[in-house]
């Protein structure tokens, strides 16, 4: 691919998520949105475009962000906690946090004052950044884009994930799910949790 086919495609790629991403969970939202975040992102065609395109160093993102959290509570302590946020059926959820523990009111007050936390980090530092945590189990945005592009966008390769990818999925959806959860439900779990990873919240 030349690199003005590719600054070509990039930029068609972002407008979509700039004017049409609409944010939401639901199947059509999702098989659109996720194979085009997996390129930017994961297989690395933003930062290809950026240099090709005269641009030095990498590009820089202001994004949500577990940074704060992570500062205040122990990892272990977190059951759940999400970088981004979700819009469904007209309710919108930002950063949620769940601890394994009754927080004092210093500490409550601590967490309400800090806001919503954004930070502006470096292309790679933001594709690493933890954008859940799971029962004390830390998971980059890196990770999670991949394992929902692949099992549910519609770029999908099928069965086929990286073991660490598969593993985050079943921490996922085990924090979710019981056990008669069924496939369906699970991919339910999985849509939400691609919107945990902060991309389009802010």
């Amino acid at each position: 691919m030349s690199d003005r086919h590719l600054i070509e495609i990039v930029a068609a790629d972002l407008r979509y998520l700039r004017y049409q991403w609409d944010e939401t969970i639901d199947d059509h939202s999702l098989r659109r949105s996720s194979p085009v975040l997996r390129r930017l992102l994961v297989d690395n065609e933003l930062q290809r475009a950026w240099k090709a395109a005269g641009f030095k160093k990498e590009p820089r993102i202001t994004a949500s962000s577990l940074a704060r959290t992570l500062s205040l509570i122990r990892k272990n302590s977190i059951t759940f906690a999400a970088a981004g946020g979700a819009r469904y059926q007209g309710i919108e959820v930002r950063t949620p946090v769940m601890v394994n523990y009754a927080a004092d009111d210093s500490e409550i007050a601590k967490l309400a004052a800090a806001g919503v936390p954004e930070e502006t980090v470096g292309l790679r530092a933001f594709i690493e950044a933890p954008c859940i945590v799971v029962k004390g189990c830390i998971v980059s945005r890196r990770i999670l884009i991949q394992y929902v592009a692949n099992k549910l966008g519609g770029g999908s390769l099928g069965s086929w994930a990286p073991p660490h990818t598969k593993r985050v999925a079943l921490l996922v959806v085990r924090q979710g799910r019981s056990r008669d959860t069924s496939s369906w439900q699970e991919c339910r779990l999985l849509r939400t949790a691609f919107r945990w990873t902060g991309v389009g919240a802010r």
